[in-house]
């Protein structure tokens, strides 16, 4: 890394920031040209360009609320509950490293480092 890399790096991080900003207004004003748009996937043509349009939605669960009613779900609405192990990072840390989760099923991967101007 020279000081000529690292000023073209603080360039395009500001610049790829306000695209990235751009790009959403510009999105939202394209999905409202196209008017009504449901859940999948479907091409269409805007401006004699053909466009793959993707909606997707993400449900979540509000566990207290879960918790009170779970008792009274039926067999097909408990079938739409997903109990998946997850790890807790802060209680996994301070086991030793010969641990039997370390040693059989957990894979530790590093993130992409995040570098922000101060």
């Amino acid at each position: 890394m020279n000081k000529e890399n690292f000023e073209e790096w603080i360039r395009v991080a500001e610049y790829l920031k306000q695209a990235k900003a751009r790009e959403m207004e510009l999105r939202k004003e394209i999905i409202a040209e196209l008017g009504e748009c449901n859940v999948g996937t479907s091409k269409t043509v805007l401006f004699d360009t053909e466009l793959k349009v993707s909606i997707t939605e993400r449900l979540s669960l509000d566990n207290d609320m879960f918790e009170e009613i779970a008792v009274n779900l039926n067999e097909d609405e408990m079938a739409c509950i997903i109990h998946k192990p997850s790890i807790d990072k802060r209680a996994y840390d301070k086991l030793p490293d010969n641990n039997s989760l370390s040693l059989n099923c957990v894979t530790r991967k590093q993130n992409v480092p995040s570098i922000k101007l101060a």
